[in-house]
Formats: C-alpha cells, structure tokens, sequence
C-alpha cells in the first residue's frame, strides 16, 4: 500500500514538472508599464541601450516575458551579422544564463513567435 502512494506520488510530481517547465507567458505593454512603475524592474529601455552597448551589437528584437519572475528577451545582430539572444532578469539587470531553466522557459513561450518571421536580415 505504501508503495503504491510512493509511486502515485512521483507520478504524480512527473507530470507537473512539463507544466512548470513551459509556464512562461509573454507580456502585455500595459502589464510591464504597471510593474514598472512600482519600480519592481530596471527599465526596459535603459536595458536596451545597456546590452546593445555591451555587445556591439544593435537590437533586432526586445519582449518581456512572465517566469515566475519579470525576464526580457533581447534579439541583437552583431557587426558581422549574427543575431544572438539574450536573455535578461528585469528586477536584478542580470543576464540569466543560456542554459538554465528559465532562460529555457522564456525561449519556448518566444519561439512560436520568433519561428514565424522572414528569414532574412536587414
């Protein structure tokens, strides 16, 4: 009896894990506007300017996402070409490292919409 409650029990936990795993949403202007100014965020201008500079790099692309957290996606295309994302934490200015579990959360909710555009650059 026990172990069956175990096993329902990790059953269980295995099939909210792909939920947690994908619950980044994107956000709305008028959403980020109201976080923003209960100054919860670095502005996501100031952001911009921030990782275009640091980067060579100019902006091709720049979205706020929900994961469990305030994170913006920035797109940017290097001098030869390039396009790089990059993913920053809004509350800290952090970048957020490419292979961590949020910055896995925010490229899936970003991808349906990014995968849809041309392919070709300006």
């Amino acid at each position: 009896m026990f172990k069956s409650i175990l096993l329902l029990g990790a059953l269980a936990i295995g099939f909210t894990t792909p939920s947690i795993a994908s619950s980044a949403r994107e956000m709305g202007q008028s959403e980020l506007r109201q976080i923003a100014s209960s100054g919860g965020t670095v502005s996501i201008k100031a952001m911009l300017s921030s990782v275009s500079k640091s980067l060579h790099a100019q902006v091709v692309e720049a979205r706020a996402f929900d994961a469990g957290g305030v994170y913006y996606r920035f797109v940017l295309k290097q001098d030869d070409g390039k396009l790089v994302s990059v993913i920053l934490d809004a509350q800290t200015g952090l970048r957020v490292p490419s292979k961590s579990p949020i910055a896995r959360q925010v490229a899936a909710a970003a991808s349906p919409r990014t995968n849809t555009g041309s392919s070709g650059t300006e």
